[in-house]
């Protein structure tokens, strides 16, 4: 009985011990993370506090937005800096790791306007989740917005994104769904709508926190909308089941990486022209990544109000010159009789100037193309009076062939026509 009361005291203190342990652990990582963030976001912590419990804690903060990071972010003048509170509920234990739901908050007097946007000046929740592998589950959930003004109105519902990382803030995925964005106006009687859009990003392996949002790796993400629609007077457009998957893979060595891309649609509709299952399949070799992450660092960076379009055109060529190389291996879709058509091409270039461009496809369709786009009327008598140039029958389809030709700066249409010829 003595050794039995015995085990069960050192366990007993095992538990408190630990406890305290993550107690303390959970406050050091609370302020490390806290100012982590706010660092690489270029924001101040204002105020903090933290009140430690043996089971749950209370960690609270206010976050400085400066009216000059507003300025340069946003390229908005006028605006005082903006206080946001964060109040969060903390429960952790030994064996249960740690579980917040922190409140966000605007304290400053814009929280008025706030109030407007979002029926008050609460904008969101966090929900934060330590399990016992280490892994940090990071989710926030936006409130609802509503705009309105001169009877145009923008609302979103359902917003929420997701980060797992490491305790070190090391990224490794993030996700994000928005319910509905819907923008209308009754007085025109227009509106555009998405709905139910999801988004996935993976890094091939942890990426720090300020890396992962602004510079390319090798990663690998997918995303989906299950509708888009415009309605007007004059317009209704509708696509239905939209889905992308893409990667960024290492290159020819570890200063290029590679991308491969697949986009899906399963239908469009506009104004009752209809076409089915399209796909895009589309690679992009030799991206050079200093180059590239150098044009990102300069547009997130940039003042809206001192933005350099001759900056940009300098950073695109430096791009240009490592000698990137496009490809649509395919954009093929059916109109509503089930007819095909299917386009492909390369191009790449050292340089902006047409001279270094090379560029060559094909067209192939399963009719004739003012058969297979014969729901555009006005198109058929233009169609038909160039069907013959543009295109060779060939095994029952119809094929175009086209390719640049630098020495007569033209389109050569099936190795011998020049497209000005043509038109």
């Amino acid at each position: 009985m003595k050794k039995i009361v015995g085990i069960l005291a050192i366990l007993a203190l095992i538990f408190i011990g630990g406890n305290y342990y993550v107690a303390n652990k959970t406050q050091e990582h609370f302020e490390k993370n806290l100012e982590s963030f706010t660092k690489a976001n270029g924001l101040t912590i204002a105020k903090k506090s933290y009140d430690k419990g043996f089971f749950s804690s209370n960690g609270n903060c206010e976050i400085k937005i400066s009216k000059e990071k507003i300025k340069k972010t946003f390229g908005i003048r006028g605006i005082e800096d903006i206080l946001i509170s964060v109040k969060s509920d903390i429960k952790h234990s030994l064996f249960g790791g740690v579980d917040s739901k922190s409140e966000i908050r605007v304290v400053s007097k814009q929280q008025e306007a706030i109030k407007k946007l979002f029926g008050s000046n609460k904008i969101g929740d966090i929900f934060t989740k330590k399990g016992l592998g280490g892994d940090i589950n990071t989710k926030v959930a936006l409130q609802d917005l509503s705009i309105k003004e001169n009877g145009d109105e923008f609302k979103i519902k359902d917003f929420s994104f997701g980060v797992i990382s490491d305790i070190k803030l090391n990224v490794k995925s993030m996700d994000f769904e928005i319910k509905n964005i819907e923008i209308s106006n009754n007085i025109k009687n227009e509106k555009f709508k998405i709905k139910d859009v999801k988004y996935f990003f993976k890094a091939d392996k942890l990426v720090d926190y300020e890396t992962f949002f602004t510079k390319l790796y090798e990663s690998s993400g997918e995303s989906s909308i299950d509708e888009i629609t415009l309605n007007s007077r004059h317009t209704n457009v509708k696509v239905s089941k939209i889905s992308t998957i893409g990667s960024l893979k290492k290159g020819k060595n570890d200063e290029f990486l590679d991308t491969d891309n697949v986009l899906k649609i399963k239908k469009i509709d506009t104004n009752g022209i209809k076409f089915n299952d399209a796909n895009i399949l589309l690679d992009i070799k030799n991206l050079h990544k200093k180059s590239i992450n150098e044009l990102i660092k300069y547009t997130r960076n940039a003042d809206p109000n001192n933005f350099s379009l001759g900056k940009i055109q300098n950073l695109v060529a430096k791009i240009i010159s490592y000698e990137p190389k496009l490809e649509l291996k395919s954009l093929n879709f059916k109109n509503d009789k089930n007819k095909k058509a299917d386009l492909s091409f390369r191009l790449s270039a050292k340089d902006i100037n047409p001279n270094d461009l090379d560029f060559n496809g094909k067209l192939i369709t399963d009719t004739k193309l003012s058969d297979f786009l014969y729901q555009i009327k006005p198109l058929k008598p233009m169609l038909d009076s160039v069907q013959d140039k543009l295109f060779r029958k060939q095994n029952g389809k119809y094929e175009l062939k086209f390719a640049f030709d630098k020495s007569k700066m033209d389109i050569i249409i099936n190795d011998s026509t020049p497209l000005r010829k043509i038109f």
